[in-house]
């Protein structure tokens, strides 16, 4: 899949590779869902295939996650990068490249590394190999110890316009109205719409969720609305999509919202003032649940502010 945008940090990338003057370390960082991690392995193939003659071939093993020379790290089910994780690929990194001129990390989320993790990545970083590279991706860098910044190049990131997400849309021949439901589902993320436009079975299951967070805000009985919500088994996207509910109404007040979601109820139940307060009692919902608060206290805590 093509990466849409991004172009000033695509150039600057390929650039510093053509002139040789690559940093050892690499932070793209800025909202989830738009297109770092595509530029983070779409420079790893860059740098892994300069000057070679078999481009084709590192392509399609990198594709397949079975480049050599590629090591990627993604937090586990619980969401957190350990130190075991990191002291292992570290320790692979002592051997020199096995078929390209560098070896390339890619750690991905690198702000759910755990304390002791980003401590071992910290000590790696101030002396890694010369021969290898360091990509970081993050959403919150307020996460990551300002010793790493230090020692990272930054690149930001930003989400690309709805044109462009329009555009690639088009492109795919979405037919107009699921366009709507999908920019609205997205929250106008880029890799997010593009995987929503490209299975069938992600589109649905959202919309089904996005369906539910409209009936809980609908429902007048505080238990319908704990049975409802209690039995969502994803619930850190289901509060990005209340969040994303609340802001459409929020911030559109002809409230001609076009998709299939039907709005209008929700913003003749609620005004202004109470569409906000809910909003920050669902941020503060995840921060408990990112605490490790327990979870039936924390959507509890939820569910009475609607």
């Amino acid at each position: 899949m093509k990466i849409i945008g991004h172009t000033k940090q695509l150039k600057f990338l390929k650039k510093s590779i053509k002139n040789n003057s690559l940093f050892r370390s690499y932070l793209f960082y800025g909202p989830q869902n738009i297109g770092k991690k595509r530029v983070a392995r779409e420079f790893a193939k860059d740098i892994l295939s300069f000057k070679q003659a078999n481009k084709g071939l590192i392509a399609k093993k990198i594709e397949k996650g079975v480049h050599p020379d590629l090591k990627i790290i993604f937090p586990n089910k619980k969401g957190s990068i350990k130190i075991e994780k990191t002291r292992e690929i570290i320790e692979s990194l002592k051997q020199s490249p096995f078929s390209a001129q560098k070896r390339i990390v890619i750690i991905e989320n690198a702000d759910s590394l755990t304390k002791g993790a980003a401590n071992s990545i910290l000590k790696f970083l101030e002396e890694p190999p010369t021969y290898v590279h360091i990509i970081l991706t993050a959403a919150d860098i307020s996460l990551l110890p300002s010793t790493i910044l230090s020692r990272c190049q930054m690149l930001r990131f930003s989400p690309p316009s709805k044109d462009k997400i329009i555009k690639a849309l088009n492109e795919l021949k979405i037919d107009n109205n699921k366009i709507e439901d999908i920019l609205f589902l997205s929250g106008g993320k880029m890799d997010l719409a593009l995987s929503l436009a490209n299975n069938k079975d992600l589109f649905k299951k959202r919309r089904n969720l996005a369906l539910k967070c409209r009936d809980i805000l609908l429902k007048e009985c505080l238990h319908e609305k704990e049975e409802i919500l209690f039995n969502i088994q994803d619930i850190k996207t289901t509060l990005f999509l209340f969040l994303i509910m609340l802001r459409t109404i929020i911030l559109n007040d002809s409230l001609k919202i076009i998709n299939s979601f039907n709005l209008g109820p929700i913003s003749k139940k609620y005004n202004q003032e109470q569409l906000v307060s809910i909003a920050k009692r669902i941020i503060k919902t995840d921060y408990f649940l990112d605490s490790y608060v327990n979870r039936k206290l924390a959507l509890e805590y939820l569910i009475i502010g609607f």
